[in-house]
């Protein structure tokens, strides 16, 4: 699919996207809302796991750093900038992501994995217990409608259209990195380290690299968030949910760039279906990602293998006949 063909349907898909609030219901805008929230913070992820090769199990806490640097920016500093804080959080959460990437890079597969855990745990603590500083439990709560000069964001969909622009701004920085040098590199080391290293490629430079670019647009995915709820509490932190990124980026396919997007929007659109008929909303997504173990390329896969087994099969019908 050719650059011009990705850009046109992106275009098209945004602007189908930006007339929900037009034609949908509330609950439809609510629920995009989350989407796009949630698109935003998986596909940050997935530059660590589809494209670094780093299993994280504590992304939450850059996602938990930008929804508390708001919310401490709006009631303890003063601040009611929507842009201003946003930015704030990005550069909160992206130094989160340097100090705990300095370490965590130096390890590797399931050291890794237990030491981002341990990161995020740590932050967690610090968000329940501080309460001097985050309210512990209670949160902090009572922050007002996002605003940009005279333009008040008040209303869902007008706060909807505001995330939809935010996200397509974080998903044009990511695409960037993925299709840049950088991102071939990094492809490379998840590939093969040894011979990336070889060729005088600085592994944990790049690694480092990709740990603080994930982790400033997580912050303004968690920002977003905190916009959304006029809240933040501890469980945004919560390692479950890091294992929420890890679900939606398996579930809509992290070999693809949009897979977690895809993938945002399926597990809201099955979680609100599963719950209004069954409660056990968590056991049928744990059978779901068992069954998307053996088709690793999750929905966003599934789409293509069958879209070219469509186009395998016109071109066969196509196949002139010998005389």
């Amino acid at each position: 699919m050719g650059r011009a063909v990705q850009v046109g349907l992106g275009a098209a898909t945004l602007a189908i996207l930006w007339l929900v609030p037009a034609f949908g219901s509330a609950y439809a805008v609510q629920l995009a809302t989350e989407a796009a929230i949630l698109a935003l913070y998986a596909t940050s992820f997935n530059l660590l796991l589809g494209y670094g090769g780093m299993l994280s199990l504590g992304h939450a806490a850059f996602y938990g750093v930008g929804g508390y640097a708001v919310a401490l920016l709006v009631k303890k500093a003063g601040l009611a900038s929507f842009l201003g804080t946003t930015a704030l959080a990005a550069l909160a959460a992206a130094l989160a992501g340097l100090v705990i990437g300095f370490f965590v890079v130096r390890l590797s597969q399931v050291y890794f994995t237990m030491l981002t855990l341990a990161f995020g745990q740590m932050l967690y603590a610090l968000a329940a217990r501080w309460y001097s500083l985050t309210n512990g439990d209670t949160g902090i709560v009572g922050l007002p409608a996002a605003s940009i000069g005279p333009l008040s964001f008040a209303s869902p969909g007008a706060f909807y259209r505001l995330t939809l622009v935010v996200l397509a701004a974080g998903l044009y920085v990511l695409w960037r990195v993925v299709n840049s040098p950088f991102g071939l590199a990094l492809r490379a080391i998840r590939e093969n380290p040894k011979r990336t290293a070889f060729l005088g490629v600085e592994i944990r430079r790049h690694q480092l690299a990709a740990f603080v670019i994930a982790a400033a647009i997580a912050g303004v995915a968690g920002a977003m968030r905190t916009w959304y709820q006029h809240s933040v509490f501890p469980t945004v932190v919560h390692w479950g949910q890091s294992a929420d990124a890890v679900a939606v980026a398996i579930l809509g396919g992290h070999g693809s760039f949009l897979g977690p997007a895809v993938g945002a929007l399926v597990y809201l659109g099955l979680q609100t279906y599963i719950r209004r008929i069954w409660e056990y909303w968590s056991l049928t997504l744990g059978l779901i990602l068992i069954v998307l173990v053996f088709f690793p390329g999750g929905v966003t896969g599934g789409l293509a293998a069958l879209a070219e087994r469509l186009a395998g099969r016109g071109a066969s019908h196509d196949r002139p006949v010998r005389a």
